[in-house]
C-alpha cells in the first residue's frame, strides 16, 4: 500500500495561503482531472513513462515531491525551462506543485500518488531536453547525438531525486560552454527589450549611404543602434554612426566597411521576436550537437561558413569554408576524417553531369578535352570518348561516368579529405579561390570546401601517433594522386548554427540560409513530441560535389 500523506506534512507558506481561498482551491480541484491528462497525454514518450514505474515501485509508490521544499523549488522550474529557450508549457510544473499543494489539504490520496508520478515524469522531461535536447531529428543516420536510453533516464531520476537543490542540479545539465552562457544573457536581454519597446524602429529602404552623406533616416537609425543624439548635424552620416554600423555589420556576418546597404538595412529590421527565436534555437543546437569527449576534433558551422580545429575545448584555428547551395544544402552529420587524398581526381556525379556537362558537351564536343575530362566505365576502365555520339546521350541512361585528371583546375583543387558518411560529404581544396572573399559561401554542391587545405592536412598530420608529414610532402611534390590514410581519425562535427562567437567572445549573428530555424522554433514550442526530419537536409548521394 502507498504510504498516505496527512496535510499536516506540508507547512508551507504557499499551504497556509491556499487553505483560506476557497475558490483556488475549487478551481485546483476541477483541475487536476485536466493536468493529469494533459500530463499523461505529453508523457507518451514510452521510455520516460516506463522509468517512472519502475522507479516508483521500487519505492512502494511513496511520493516524492510532496514536501514544502520541493513543492516552491517546482514553481520555479518554468522560469528555468524559459531561460534555457525550453516552453514552459511542456512540462505543467508550476501547476502541477500547485494542484499538489492544494490537494494535500484533502484525502484524495490516489490523486495526489497520480500527480507526484507526473511531476516526476515532466522532471525527467525536462532534465533530458536540458542535458541532450528537445528535439530529435529523426530518419538519417548519424545522428549528432543519441537518444538517452532507459538506463540513462533512470540515472538521471536518480539524481533528480536526490539533488540538494533540484533547480541547481537541472541548470548545471546544459552545455557549461561560454557560447551557451552568451546565448542565454543574449535571450534574456532580448526578452528585456522586446518588454520594453516592443518592436525595433523599422529603418526604410533607400539610397546607399557612406560617410559623409546627408539622410532623413538617420536619426532611427541612430534610434535603432541604440546611439544618443548626434552632437553636430543630425542628418550627416557621421564617423560615430558609420562605426557603430561597421560594428553591427561584423557581428551579422556582413562586409563590415560602414556603408549603408539593402542587405545590412534587412539584417537591421529583424524583427526582435524574430531575434528571440533564432537565440532559443541555437541553445537547442548547443543542446543537441554535445562536442565529441576526445581533446581534438573538427567543428564546421555551415550558416557561418567555418571551419574551426578544437583543441582542448578551445578553438585554437579557424578557416573560411564554402558550403552546399540552398538547392543543394550540406547536412548536418558527426563522423571523423580518416584519410587525406592528395592530388584526387573528380568522378562527376551524376546530376552535375545531367545539369552542367552534357548540354556543354552537346554544344561543343571538344569540352571534354579542354576540361581535362575522360570517360570510364564502372570498373573505372578507360572508354574512348570519340566513338560517343553526345547528341544522342540521355543522363540518366548513360552507363558510363566522367572523371578529371588531378591538377590545380579540378574541382577538388589539391586535396580532399575523405570522412565516412551516407551522404558522401568529404572537405576539399578548390580551384574557386576567390569565393572565399564572400560574406556569404554558399557555393557548392554540398561538399565543403576549406580555405587552407595544406593548413589543414599538416594539422591532421600532426595529431598522428605516428607523424606522416614526411609522406604528406612526398605527396604534394608529385602530380599523381595518393592516399594517406590517418591512424587515429579525427572527429568532425558539422553543425548549422546561425549564432556563433567570434575571435573576440561575442556573439555572431548569421543568416538563416537554408531557412531551418523556422522549423526548430515550430518544434521547440510544439506542447507535444515532434520529429522534425527536415533539419538534416540530406541530399542523394548523386549530388555531391
Amino acid at each position: 500500500m502507498p504510504e498516505k500523506i496527512t496535510p499536516t506534512a506540508i507547512t508551507s507558506p504557499v499551504n497556509a495561503r491556499l487553505v483560506f481561498n476557497p475558490s483556488a482551491f475549487l478551481l485546483a480541484t476541477l483541475s487536476v482531472a485536466w493536468l493529469l491528462s494533459a500530463s499523461a497525454a505529453y508523457s507518451q514518450d514510452s521510455s520516460v513513462a516506463a522509468v517512472a514505474q519502475t522507479f516508483y515501485a521500487s519505492r512502494a509508490n511513496r511520493p516524492v515531491w510532496l514536501e514544502p521544499r520541493r513543492l516552491l523549488e517546482l514553481q520555479q522550474l518554468s522560469q528555468l525551462a524559459e531561460l534555457h529557450g525550453l516552453n514552459a508549457d511542456d512540462y505543467h510544473l508550476t501547476e502541477l506543485s500547485h494542484a499538489a499543494s492544494l490537494l494535500l489539504q484533502t484525502d484524495r490520496y490516489a490523486e495526489l500518488t497520480r500527480l507526484d508520478s507526473s511531476i516526476t515524469q515532466s522532471v525527467l522531461r525536462l532534465a533530458g531536453h536540458l542535458r541532450y535536447g528537445k528535439i530529435d531529428p529523426t530518419g538519417l543516420q548519424p545522428k549528432l547525438r543519441a537518444l538517452p536510453d532507459s538506463e540513462t533516464l533512470a540515472a538521471l531520476l536518480r539524481d533528480a531525486t536526490t539533488a540538494e537543490s533540484l533547480l541547481t542540479w537541472l541548470d548545471n545539465l546544459a552545455p557549461d560552454t561560454l557560447l551557451y552562457r552568451r546565448l542565454q544573457l543574449s535571450l534574456a536581454r532580448h526578452r528585456e527589450l522586446l518588454a520594453e519597446r516592443g518592436a525595433w524602429p523599422t529603418i526604410r529602404h533607400g539610397r546607399v549611404l557612406e560617410p559623409g552623406m546627408r539622410d532623413p533616416r538617420l536619426p532611427v537609425l541612430r534610434q535603432r543602434l541604440g546611439l544618443g543624439p548626434a552632437a553636430a548635424d543630425k542628418s550627416v552620416y557621421d564617423a560615430e554612426l558609420a562605426a557603430a554600423i561597421g560594428a553591427f555589420q561584423a557581428g551579422h556576418g556582413l562586409q563590415a566597411d560602414g556603408i549603408l546597404g539593402p542587405r545590412t538595412i534587412d539584417a537591421l529590421n529583424i524583427p526582435l521576436q524574430q531575434r528571440i527565436d533564432q537565440l532559443r534555437v541555437n541553445l537547442e543546437w548547443q543542446r543537441w550537437a554535445a562536442m565529441p569527449a576526445g581533446s581534438t576534433y573538427l567543428l564546421v558551422n555551415i550558416p557561418l561558413y567555418t571551419l574551426h580545429w578544437i583543441e582542448n575545448g578551445k578553438r585554437t584555428l579557424s578557416m573560411r569554408t564554402q558550403v552546399g547551395k540552398r538547392s543543394r544544402q550540406t547536412p548536418v552529420f558527426r563522423s571523423a576524417v580518416n584519410a587525406i587524398m592528395a592530388n584526387p581526381t573528380w568522378t562527376v556525379p551524376p546530376t552535375i553531369f545531367r545539369e552542367d556537362i552534357l548540354p556543354k558537351l552537346q554544344n561543343d564536343a571538344a569540352f571534354l578535352q579542354a576540361q581535362g575530362m575522360y570517360v570510364v566505365d564502372k570498373r573505372g576502365r578507360t572508354v574512348a570518348s570519340h566513338n560517343i555520339n553526345w547528341q544522342q546521350v540521355e543522363a540518366d541512361e548513360f552507363p558510363h561516368r566522367l572523371r578529371r585528371k588531378p591538377g590545380g583546375d579540378n574541382a577538388l583543387g589539391r586535396m580532399k579529405f575523405l570522412v565516412p558518411n551516407p551522404y558522401l560529404i568529404y572537405l576539399h581544396d578548390t580551384p574557386a579561390r576567390h569565393l572565399f572573399a564572400r560574406p556569404a559561401r554558399a557555393t557548392s554542391s554540398g561538399c565543403i570546401r576549406v580555405e587552407d587545405p595544406d593548413l589543414l592536412a599538416s594539422l591532421l598530420a600532426d595529431a598522428q601517433e605516428k607523424r606522416i608529414n614526411a609522406r604528406l610532402e612526398r605527396a604534394k611534390q608529385t602530380d599523381r594522386q595518393r592516399f594517406i590514410g590517418l591512424q587515429t581519425p579525427v572527429p568532425l562535427v558539422v553543425l548549422y548554427a546561425t549564432v556563433d562567437l567570434n575571435e573576440d567572445g561575442r556573439l555572431i549573428f548569421a543568416t538563416d540560409v537554408y531557412g531551418r530555424d523556422a522549423e526548430m522554433i515550430a518544434a521547440l514550442d510544439a506542447t507535444a513530441p515532434r520529429a522534425t526530419s527536415l533539419l538534416i537536409a540530406a541530399l542523394s548521394p548523386d549530388e555531391r560535389g
